[in-house]
């Protein structure tokens, strides 16, 4: 138990030299935000890319920049919004990496993980389809914290 321990906590200490340098690369404090993608869970990646530009302006943004190891993101996150400043592959490791950060330090509010599962103890899957809940809707209220936030059915309806 106490080698685990040690073991995120190494993690999480490598996941912080990882945003240090890429806050200080895409100067994120200029008011780009980070989006950490790493499921391979194309429908809940193409809602997050849809909801780019929602987000910026909900926020205040100035762009994006797309962490992730889904190929599909690699390849087609340009087509959704012309907000992203890059899309940067990144292994498993990094990505547990910020996962252990993220989850021991809440380290910039410029970082948002889309899942639904990670880090360890996410359990908004769970509430998918309950009562007509949308993962655009879980997406865009509880990752992206874009209160008042009506979704795309709505819009169009």
């Amino acid at each position: 138990m106490f080698f685990n321990f040690l073991k995120a906590s190494f993690s999480a200490f490598i996941g912080r030299r990882q945003w240090l340098k890429i806050k200080k690369r895409y100067d994120i404090e200029s008011g780009k935000y980070v989006l950490l993608m790493p499921e391979n869970d194309r429908e809940l990646n193409e809602t997050a890319l849809k909801c780019i530009d929602d987000l910026l302006k909900y926020r205040k943004g100035k762009g994006v920049l797309i962490l992730t190891k889904d190929n599909w993101v690699l390849e087609n996150a340009r087509n959704f919004s012309n907000n992203i400043v890059d899309t940067v592959e990144i292994t498993d490791r990094q990505e547990n990496c910020y996962c252990y950060y993220s989850s021991y330090y809440d380290f910039s509010e410029r970082f948002l993980i889309v899942s639904f599962t990670k880090p360890y103890g996410n359990v908004l899957f769970k509430a998918e389809n309950i009562n007509g809940i949308t993962k655009e809707n879980l997406l865009c209220l509880n990752v992206f914290l874009m209160r008042n936030y009506t979704d795309s059915e709505e819009k169009n309806g």
